[in-house]
């Protein structure tokens, strides 16, 4: 049926983008992707097989009387809770004074961890992120130097085969804050710039990402690689945004664009755009 899904009616099911029933593992993959960018917002998450008399199992039936279930265990997504957060639109109505000053000590901490959510979406290619699926945290607000951080939940709807078409674009939620209007700090360029650079680091992750996607019993190597020429072509745009201190809503209107993994000897990480497809609706 995914298979069926996929091919033939991608339009008439949930995100045409997305391969279909993958969400358990996209949660898995988006902490694999967290990790070896060094972002910490993702909380610890991995896939875990489970059985529970909660969990839809059908009904069993043997001459036509309803037998005890088989409690069968099921693979899912397991992910760390987190204690002290509130959504982000509490959080974002309760601190509307201070963050409306983009110099107030509280500003510039959520703003360090905001762009560290802007770049996780931007590269895994969210579609589902809106103000109800990531999370803040803040201790000492009203000091000098309040600690912030952001817990980036529910991605379950990421890692597309190909960019969104025109007709569904599936916008990212932080995109209307005026956060998004700042350019990337030096402090972020800093800490990412190299490791985007680094194509042993990318070769091993993307390794990592097979390893979780082939849990899928639907896997299959050409659709992962179109995944993960969405995920380079993000990957460029997101360095060329950091190394030229743009900002989210810059980053947000360059073109979107797919790698091929093979166009520069040894790996993918440093490729001309020309060698970039530009991907267009109909792809």
């Amino acid at each position: 049926m995914k298979w069926l899904h996929k091919t033939l009616a991608p339009c008439c099911f949930g995100r045409a983008c997305l391969i279909a029933n993958q969400g358990f593992v996209s949660e898995a993959a988006a902490f694999v992707v967290d990790e070896a960018l060094g972002l910490d917002i993702v909380p610890p998450t991995n896939l875990v097989m489970l059985a529970s008399p909660v969990f839809n199992y059908g009904q069993q039936y043997e001459n036509g009387i309803r037998q005890p279930l088989s409690l069968s265990p099921k693979i899912g997504s397991f992910q760390l809770f987190v204690n002290g957060y509130v959504d982000a639109q509490t959080f974002l109505d309760t601190h509307a004074e201070a963050l409306a000053d983009p110099t107030s000590p509280l500003a510039r901490a959520f703003q360090a961890q905001f762009e560290r959510l802007v770049i996780l979406d931007y590269i895994i290619r969210n579609t589902d992120r809106g103000t109800d699926n990531w999370l803040v945290r803040v201790d000492d607000a009203m000091s000098d130097a309040p600690r912030v951080a952001i817990a980036a939940i529910d991605n379950g709807l990421a890692f597309p085969f190909k960019h969104p078409n025109g007709c569904r674009t599936y916008p990212y939620a932080w995109a209307s804050l005026p956060q998004a209007a700042l350019p990337f700090s030096d402090t972020l360029a800093a800490e990412l710039e190299p490791i985007l650079h680094d194509n042993m680091k990318w070769d091993s992750t993307a390794a990592a990402l097979r390893d979780v996607f082939e849990l899928d019993t639907s896997y299959d190597d050409e659709s992962f690689e179109h995944q993960m020429q969405v995920m380079r072509g993000q990957m460029v745009n997101a360095l060329s945004a950091l190394m030229a201190r743009l900002s989210p809503l810059d980053l947000l209107e360059r073109p979107p664009i797919t790698v091929e993994h093979d166009i520069v000897a040894g790996g993918w990480t440093e490729p001309q755009l020309a060698d970039a497809i530009a991907c267009f609706s109909g792809w």
